[in-house]
């Protein structure tokens, strides 16, 4: 359209720009959905997760292979798309023409066309940088986010919700749905980023959400510029929502997850007699380091002896169903099962995982080598 106006009509044309279903238009209860499948409406309001991944990457096809081809720009589908995968994997970053480039094997000035190209399309957003004189280093480049989630999950081969909270990306992923939603709902006159090369920010009142890195807009609404905070993290930090304290009477309030995690255990147990209290203790530990290293990013790194890999593995599955990540299948019909148990936070499986290896502690002293196995095995025999 904009490119089929007349420009003898100039000064007299108003440009409104139409994005995707936003949070008041869908209701904050439906932030999930709309944050996985993004705001296109018959992505988001597709039967099934499956249809709803069919849609947005027939979208892409059609958008890369005529949409681009009719707005008169000559560039190969399979060029543009390699483009557009990249940097779905710098959604969230600041912009580094010279890394893509040398990964594309195309000068700086080209990849500068493709990405003026996706965001003349309103498929990216370039989030400007806030300049101040505070006498420190600030970051003067653009940061890079895709206007709509559901795009970039399709990009990053992320089907459905388990599959994006498992991702390295869920971060960066919340923190550009925020940023569209504060454009959508507040209609800003501009909007900014600000951050120094050490990484250093201001203290913004947050929008947060539970579960990588702090990120800090600046609004301008009503001739102000107001700060606004993107959190989402699974360990907290300076800028984040203080965790609340966990319970004095704890093994009471979490005793049905702290037996779920023990039955993993107990099932490896059942399989090899030969199991100590050594390898469950190495198993957890290393569990509560890939937790820990999500939102950082760092691939898991797997135990060395395959025994401790099998209670690792083991306990890993049930504290993926209590975080909601993944459903409780039934072994003799592999259907999932409905239980009806509220996910948890990151932080309260790792809470679990704390108390359980506390326990193995206890009873190695009483029991040795087995006196914790010895033990689970009365009551979960």
């Amino acid at each position: 359209m904009i490119k089929n106006v007349s420009e003898t009509l100039a000064g007299r044309v108003e440009f409104i720009e139409l994005s995707g279903f936003d949070l008041t238009e869908t209701s904050p209860a439906s932030w999930q959905t709309l944050w996985e499948r993004g705001g296109y409406p018959r992505a988001y309001l597709a039967d099934s997760d499956e249809a709803s991944a069919a849609w947005r990457e027939g979208f892409i096809r059609t958008f890369l292979e005529r949409d681009i081809p009719q707005l008169g720009i000559n560039i190969p589908a399979t060029a543009m798309r390699r483009f557009w995968t990249m940097i779905a994997h710098y959604h969230g970053q600041v912009w580094n023409a010279s890394e893509i480039a040398r990964a594309m094997g195309v000068s700086d000035k080209t990849v500068r066309a493709y990405l003026d190209i996706l965001t003349g399309t309103y498929m990216i957003r370039q989030l400007q940088p806030w300049f101040e004189n505070l006498g420190k280093r600030q970051v003067k480049a653009p940061k890079i986010y895709f206007r709509d989630t559901g795009l970039l999950h399709s990009l990053l081969g992320l089907p459905d919700f388990y599959s994006l909270s498992g991702h390295p990306k869920v971060g960066a992923s919340w923190e550009g749905f925020v940023v569209e939603q504060i454009g959508q709902i507040l209609r800003p006159a501009e909007m900014y980023f600000w951050a120094t090369h050490n990484g250093s920010v201001s203290r913004p009142p947050p929008i947060s959400h539970p579960s990588a890195n702090h990120r800090l807009a600046r609004a301008s609404i009503g001739g102000f510029t107001r700060p606004v905070g993107m959190v989402k993290s699974s360990q907290p930090s300076p800028l984040s929502p203080r965790r609340p304290p966990m319970p004095s009477n704890f093994e009471n309030e979490y005793l049905d997850v702290l037996q779920n995690l023990e039955l993993g255990i107990r099932i490896v147990h059942e399989e090899h007699p030969e199991l100590t209290d050594y390898n469950v203790d190495s198993a957890l530990e290393a569990l509560m380091r890939t937790y820990k290293n999500e939102g950082r990013g760092k691939a898991p790194k797997l135990p060395g002896s395959p025994l401790t890999a099998h209670v690792y593995h083991s306990v890993q599955a049930m504290c993926d169903w209590r975080l909601g990540r993944v459903p409780l299948v039934d072994d003799e019909n592999e259907q999932p099962v409905e239980v009806g148990v509220q996910p948890l936070m990151v932080e309260e499986i790792l809470a679990c995982l704390a108390r359980i290896r506390k326990s193995i502690r206890l009873w190695k002293r009483e029991g040795g080598r087995q006196g914790y196995l010895n033990y689970i095995s009365q009551f979960l025999g």
